[in-house]
C-alpha cells in the first residue's frame, strides 16, 4: 500500500501486480476447475475505499513514466481494477448460467480500515491530512466513515461472509462492506462498475500478462507469447 515505486521482475508496477494482476491470472488459471466443480462457488476480490482515489491509468498502468508515479494513486488504481474485474467476471459467468447446474459469482469486498503492517509506508500525519481533505470535500460524516478503523476480527467478517454465505447469489449486488451486500456505496466510485471499463480492463490485463482467457468456451488459456504469465 502506497509504497515507493518498485518494478517487479515481470516489468509491472508492484502494487498493480500484487493487488490486481496476480489475482486476475490466478482466477483465470483456476477457472476450468471451478467450472467443472459440482459446487456453487464464490470468488472473492479484495478492494477498498481507495478506489475513489484513482481510475485505471489506461495509457500507462505500470507508470513507465516514473515521473508520474504517486504511490497513493497507484494503490487506488489497483483497487479500482479489483472492482472492474469482478464486474467483468460476473458478466462472463452470467452467459454460462443457463447451461450450468450450479452458480459461480464474484464478489468484491471492502473489509474496512485496519491498522496493520499494510500502512508501513504511510505516516500518521499523512492519514490526518487525507482525513482533513476528505472532510472538506465530502463532509464530516463521510470522512469519519472513511477513516473508521476496525479490529482485525471485525475486518475478517465481511470477506468470510462473501466466501461462505450461500444466500448471496440470490440477492442483488456484488460489493460488500460491513457484512452488507449492495449495488452502491459511498466507498466506491461508480466508474469502478462501468461495464465498458470492465471489458476494457479485461483486455488490457490480457495484454499486460501475455495470455488470453476465454471463459465462454471453458478452455485452457491460450498463450500469446512464449513468456506469458507472471513469475
Amino acid at each position: 500500500m502506497a509504497c515507493p515505486y518498485t518494478e517487479t521482475e515481470d516489468g509491472h508496477e508492484l502494487q498493480l501486480q500484487a493487488n490486481y494482476l496476480s489475482s486476475f491470472l490466478l482466477t483465470n488459471k483456476l477457472m476450468p476447475k471451478l467450472l467443472s466443480s459440482r459446487f456453487n462457488t464464490s470468488i472473492v476480490k479484495i478492494s477498498s475505499s481507495a478506489n475513489k482515489i484513482s481510475d485505471v491509468r489506461w495509457d500507462d498502468p505500470d507508470f513507465k513514466d516514473q515521473s508520474a508515479y504517486e504511490s497513493r494513486n497507484a494503490y487506488g488504481q489497483s483497487k479500482t481494477a479489483a472492482i472492474l474485474f469482478s464486474k467483468a467476471l460476473n458478466t462472463r459467468l452470467a452467459s454460462l448460467r443457463n447451461s450450468q447446474q450450479r452458480e459461480i459469482h464474484s464478489f468484491v469486498v471492502h473489509p474496512g480500515g485496519v491498522l496493520t503492517n499494510l500502512q508501513k509506508h504511510i505516516q500518521t500525519a499523512d492519514l490526518e491530512k487525507a482525513k482533513g481533505k476528505t472532510r472538506e470535500r465530502l463532509g464530516k460524516e463521510i470522512a469519519e466513515e472513511f477513516f473508521r478503523f476496525q479490529t482485525l476480527q471485525q475486518a475478517c467478517a465481511t470477506p468470510l461472509l462473501a466466501a461462505l454465505d450461500p444466500s448471496l447469489p440470490d440477492r442483488e449486488g456484488f460489493w460488500l462492506h460491513d457484512c452488507k451486500l449492495s449495488t452502491e456505496s459511498v466507498h466506491f466510485n461508480l466508474r469502478a462498475k462501468d461495464s465498458r471499463n470492465a471489458d476494457r480492463l479485461w483486455k488490457l490485463s490480457e495484454e499486460l500478462i501475455g495470455e488470453e482467457f476465454d471463459i465462454i468456451d471453458c478452455v485452457e488459456p491460450r498463450m500469446s507469447s512464449d513468456e506469458g504469465g507472471l513469475r
